[in-house]
């Protein structure tokens, strides 16, 4: 996930001031402030972090006289990428230095006659 990817957090659907969340830099470290929940009422609430035309959503229940528990899915990133799309960008990768070394070849070959 590239970082320039992040468009910000919703809480309940709504966008969330960026004081109350922290976005560093290698694949999206987001560090959520305790002050946002101190904000909004008891009760469970969803989470949404935007990352390009995609979006994680966690539940968390909030309550400010005990603390913030949640639930969270974490989202399926790069390290599952399936086995076949590894596959093919090697072979895409094969494919091409073929294609640039006969290309070169010929080239070298037009040059001797």
């Amino acid at each position: 996930i590239l970082f320039g990817m992040f468009g910000g957090i919703l809480l309940d659907g709504k966008p969330v001031d960026g004081k109350y969340y922290k976005a560093v830099k290698g694949s999206i470290d987001l560090t959520v402030s305790s002050e946002l929940f101190k904000t909004i009422e008891d009760g469970n609430h969803e989470i949404t972090v935007l990352i390009g035309d995609t979006s994680v959503t966690a539940k968390v229940a909030v309550s400010n006289d005990a603390g913030v528990s949640e639930e969270v899915e974490a989202p399926k990133t790069a390290d599952t990428l399936p086995a076949v799309i590894l596959l093919f960008l090697v072979l895409a990768a094969l494919v091409m230095s073929g294609v640039v070394c006969t290309a070169e070849r010929m080239r070298e070959h037009n040059k001797n006659f």
